[in-house]
């Protein structure tokens, strides 16, 4: 498959101005295309004719990313400012919505003389004025639990801890603000009549430290205010390791007749779909002993010391395949302590040709691309073509994980090996290692959620903080 001639011409809209609502549904002003043009908007659910095969799923997937991602100028309204093009330093719009933080009603520091001086400093030595979005937008960051673990930290190989943070658009905050009048269900989106379903984003955050702010563009980049129980903030740069999206929309319709065993406890969240992107420098891809020689030592990874490579050959594989079972192995194993630094691999899944690492703007536009390989190569494609190119092009599609009206989690993966099928982010389930009904996707998890797949709820009806 020639990619180039599957995507089409590049290039962004410009719109003279920004939507009458937050919703990002198509309308006159801003219209979906049928190539890889990245907009401010996308549909309210997948098309009928998209929704019979994986790819219609992704390419969902993919638009919704563009969209979501979609620069803001006026932090208050929410709204994608169709005037602009994505670039450096942009606030995209899931920044601007209510957190899990906001829900809950936990207290946020006041900033200090200091605080704004250090937020001064930083901004001019990024050569970035007052009067940009950037300047007016804070992230509130205190939770470093990893969403799968408990109490448990994910700690980069730079010893800093990462940050965890839940979104919700407009619509999900009203849902859960009438949650038991509405049957404790979020709306579901739609094309037949135009509306948007609730929407969860969960976004993992690592600290860009001073000395490496030569590397900043290669992340999608806020200002942070990272504070504990203290409740003062500590300002820093942060980078996005992970972006996880969760969209409530119309289920396939399966042409079964009835579920079996599993799959009935999977139909409950057959509205949504789960779909996860990340930073293609967060680990390298491993799937046998050769992977390990291979990995590009030259990539200074987020969450891997290349260091440590032979000792991971050694300990984690057994001939030519991996043996994270192994007593020595700490390859995706929770760390003895909670301030050593985890060592994450990707898996590399059977659907794949290309590790996503591998995957560039050269590599897209020749042959030999899986179907998965492609949607990955959508958004370096899109953003590469940007006036001024945007770090997005650095987020690579994972997967997009749905389930039918009958309950089977959907993509059925041909891998015969375990980490040919488990699905992951490598900054939200770094300590993911067997398949089990529970972690093979994230279907098989979010079925466990007590309120309509969504573990957060819980916490925001009780107010817990």
């Amino acid at each position: 498959m020639i990619i180039k001639a599957a995507i089409g011409a590049v290039g962004l809209a410009i719109g003279a101005a920004s939507f009458a609502n937050t919703d990002q549904l198509p309308n006159d002003t801003c219209k979906v295309p049928f190539d890889n043009t990245p907009v401010g908007c996308f549909p309210g659910a997948i098309s009928a004719g998209s929704s019979e095969n994986s790819q219609g799923f992704r390419n969902y997937a993919v638009k919704q990313f563009y969209a979501l991602n979609w620069p803001v100028t006026d932090i208050s309204s929410r709204e994608p400012d169709l005037s602009k093009n994505p670039a450096p330093f942009d606030i995209s719009v899931w920044q601007t919505w209510q957190t899990k933080t906001d829900l809950t009603k936990g207290s946020k520091p006041v900033l200090t003389a200091q605080n704004k001086q250090e937020i001064a400093d930083i901004l001019k030595s990024l050569n970035i004025a007052q009067s940009q979005t950037f300047a007016k937008h804070l992230e509130y960051l205190h939770d470093t639990d990893i969403p799968d673990q408990d109490h448990q930290p994910l700690v980069a190989i730079d010893k800093s801890k990462l940050h965890f943070e839940v979104y919700y658009n407009d619509v999900a905050v009203n849902d859960l603000s009438n949650f038991a009048k509405n049957n404790y269900q979020f709306t579901t989106g739609s094309t037949s009549d135009a509306k948007r379903g609730a929407i969860v984003a969960k976004g993992a955050w690592r600290v860009i430290p001073k000395s490496e702010y030569s590397t900043i563009d290669q992340f999608h980049t806020s200002l942070a205010c990272i504070y504990s129980d203290t409740n003062t903030c500590n300002i820093q740069v942060v980078g996005l390791a992970g972006l996880h999206i969760a969209n409530k929309m119309n289920p396939l319709q399966s042409t079964e007749t009835k579920c079996e065993g599993l799959t009935c406890k999977n139909i409950k969240i057959s509205e949504w779909s789960w779909t996860t992107f990340e930073h293609y420098q967060n680990a390298p891809s491993v799937a046998s002993k050769s992977d390990f020689s291979n990995i590009d030592k030259t990539v200074s990874w987020l969450l891997y010391d290349n260091s440590k490579i032979d000792q991971n050959i050694k300990n984690c594989t057994e001939e030519e395949l991996l043996a994270l079972d192994n007593a020595n192995c700490v390859v995706n194993q929770i760390p003895k302590s909670a301030s050593t630094s985890a060592q994450i691999i990707r898996f590399q899944p059977s659907d794949r040709n290309f590790k996503v690492e591998n995957l560039s703007e050269k590599v897209c536009k020749g042959s030999g691309l899986s179907s998965l390989d492609y949607s990955s190569c959508l958004t370096i494609l899109a953003y590469t073509e940007t006036p001024n190119v945007s770090p997005l092009q650095n987020y690579r599609l994972i997967e997009n994980v749905w389930v039918d009206t009958r309950g089977n989690i959907l993509p059925a993966y041909s891998g015969k090996n375990a980490v040919d099928k488990i699905i992951r982010n490598s900054s939200m389930e770094p300590f993911d290692r067997s398949v089990s009904q529970d972690n093979l996707d994230c279907a098989a998890c979010h079925r466990h959620a007590k309120y309509d797949g969504m573990f957060t709820v819980p916490s925001i009806i009780k107010g817990d903080k």
